[in-house]
């Protein structure tokens, strides 16, 4: 629009489908990359000295899931926030994320999971969740459990070939 100030931009990466192996390790690899202002987006933005917001999120389906990146940036800084945006994610694929990086952000999603069954309508969305996915039988306490701990057993190595493959 002539005169705007500000870039709003979407990108998208089909995926596999939600029930597929790797699913965890690429909802944590979702976090890295855009789950708050301490994920390589928000450092990104916060590094270059622009205002604004870049997001990371997948969508988990039971077909093709998606990653859908979202920037909003000043005009005049649109291509250079897509480039960036590219060579984090490149960077992704060729290197390791840290232990640090990839610990905080594992206790984080397994403190967050409880909170997603804390009151009827969550459960009751969850359980739909599954269904959609696989025609699967509705998630209990146990397959929380077993995606936690998937999540728990991540290492660095294994999120680099998860990115490798799917990213």
């Amino acid at each position: 629009v002539p005169g705007s100030t500000r870039a709003i931009i979407r990108m998208g990466h089909a995926l596999v489908a939600g029930d597929h192996a790797d699913w965890a390790g690429l909802s944590l690899l979702g976090q890295i990359l855009g789950g708050g202002p301490e994920s390589r987006f928000g450092a990104l933005l916060q590094n270059r000295g622009w205002s604004g917001s870049a997001t990371a999120g997948l969508n988990r389906r039971r077909g093709p899931g998606l990653l859908e990146v979202g920037l909003d940036v000043p005009v005049e800084v649109a291509d250079s926030a897509v480039a960036e945006v590219m060579a984090v994610l490149q960077q992704l694929r060729s290197e390791a994320p840290g232990v640090e990086e990839t610990e905080a952000l594992k206790s984080f999603i397994g403190a967050a999971l409880p909170l997603q069954l804390a009151t009827a309508r969550q459960a009751v969305g969850q359980v739909g969740h599954f269904r959609l996915l696989a025609d699967a039988p509705a998630p209990g306490a146990r397959s929380l459990e077993d995606y936690a701990e998937t999540v728990r057993a991540l290492t660095p190595e294994e999120l680099l070939r998860i990115a490798g493959e799917h990213l």
